[in-house]
């Protein structure tokens, strides 16, 4: 049971890693085009 529950707690940490990983990218290219716009 506790190892199950642990085996979920870390694939949604992984989970939620991904997804900042990915907002990070996506700020990164915002960024990116806003310096080439000035």
């Amino acid at each position: 049971m506790t190892l199950s529950l642990s085996y979920l707690s870390y694939i949604l940490f992984k989970k939620h890693q991904l997804y900042l990983e990915v907002q990070l990218v996506f700020l990164n290219f915002a960024i990116k085009s806003i310096d080439y716009d000035f």
